[in-house]
């Protein structure tokens, strides 16, 4: 092989290649021309699966149709759809922020006063009071069970014939439950939290009489 001005070029009297090993005679230029196009159609066909590969290496759930459970430990971190602002995150400057405030009068006033004093120890029974730290506390009321009795009046005519009032549309039953009550007890019986929550509604569906969590489950597994 010798290289002449940046090229490679085979002296065929030194190399010559035959289809059955080293020959003595040098190929024809036919022969070297149907080797040339064999070896470009080997490299064309290499360079395409040179290509195929690559392109399935760098598939993922993010560019391909792939479930995210195939893309491994590579998995691509989660790209925010929104764009950047230039802002800083969180309350930006001159931001009032909002949160509860005190009402003027509020549902319930528990005093509490100091006994003794936190410096030197001694009692505050009859000490002036010079002020008074407001503090508040919002929370939901407990929630309690109205019981609405229909009392269905049988009377009997002359004829010998007791007739019953009408009860009205959805009682049918001596005992139902309202459309308020089955929201109430659905809503604890669902979540991380469901036991928890089942016994703070006390009603007569969720423990108020000792055999509302055995109903309550009972729900939960329909």
């Amino acid at each position: 092989m010798v290289r002449s001005k940046g090229r490679v070029r085979f002296d065929l009297g030194v190399l010559t290649v035959d289809h059955g090993g080293v020959s003595a005679e040098p190929p024809s230029y036919e022969e070297l021309a149907a080797l040339v196009v064999e070896l470009r159609a080997e490299v064309a066909a290499l360079r395409a699966e040179n290509a195929e590969l690559r392109a399935r290496v760098g598939k993922d759930s993010s560019n391909s149709s792939r479930p995210p459970s195939l893309d491994g430990l590579a998995k691509p971190a989660p790209r925010s759809l929104r764009g950047k602002s230039g802002r800083r995150p969180g309350g930006q400057a001159g931001h009032r922020g909002q949160t509860l405030c005190q009402v003027a009068n509020p549902d319930r006033c528990r005093r509490r006063v100091p006994r003794c004093c936190r410096g030197c120890g001694g009692g505050l029974s009859g000490a002036p009071e010079v002020g008074v730290e407001r503090r508040q506390v919002f929370d939901i009321p407990p929630i309690s069970v109205k019981v609405t009795e229909y009392q269905l009046v049988k009377r009997q005519c002359g004829c010998g014939t007791v007739t019953t009032a009408d009860a009205p549309a959805g009682v049918e039953a001596p005992v139902r439950r309202d459309r308020g009550l089955s929201v109430c007890g659905a809503v604890p019986a669902q979540g991380p939290h469901r036991q928890s929550a089942g016994r703070v509604v006390r009603h007569p569906d969720v423990g108020g009489d000792g055999r509302g969590d055995d109903r309550a489950g009972r729900r939960r597994a329909r």
